[in-house]
């Protein structure tokens, strides 16, 4: 399975090698080419060092390019679906409608008004929700995202 937004799959990313085929997981456990024939205790040890550090260099490079892929696909989102996206910035004594959600998860809230409102905007919490009240000033128990 190869992932577009990244360009290899999630094995090659961890290990640096496809595996297409049993024995090509030999290979992406070393990292490297394999060696001929028995190793000694050193060279043993020195090719796991090169594997690991072929690992943390590929791992860097996924990061680098996931980084990369996640900002360019934000933008393209952003930029795709930029009429629908909407910034709202309400400042207090702003008149909003409130959408009733509850006419979304019921079948039988036909009838229900679909907003409520109009109201006015009382204070913008640091979260990013709204405080609102009816005209007359009585406040609304639920906090507005």
């Amino acid at each position: 399975m190869i992932w577009q937004r990244f360009g290899c799959s999630p094995y090659f990313m961890v290990t640096g090698a496809h595996p297409t085929l049993p024995l090509d997981l030999v290979e992406a456990t070393w990292l490297i080419e394999l060696p001929e024939g028995l190793l000694s205790t050193e060279e043993l040890i020195g090719y796991h060092a090169r594997a690991l550090a072929k690992h943390h260099q590929h791992v860097e490079e996924m990061r680098e390019r996931v980084g990369k892929d996640k900002l360019q696909w934000a933008w393209k989102f952003a930029e795709e679906h930029k009429n629908s996206i909407k910034d709202f910035k309400f400042k207090p004594l702003d008149l909003v409608l409130v959408k009733n959600m509850i006419t979304e998860s019921s079948h039988s809230a036909k009838m229900l008004p679909c907003f409520h409102g109009p109201m006015v905007v009382i204070a913008k919490t640091k979260g990013g929700n709204y405080i609102v009240a009816e005209l007359d000033g009585r406040p609304e128990l639920q906090l507005l995202e």
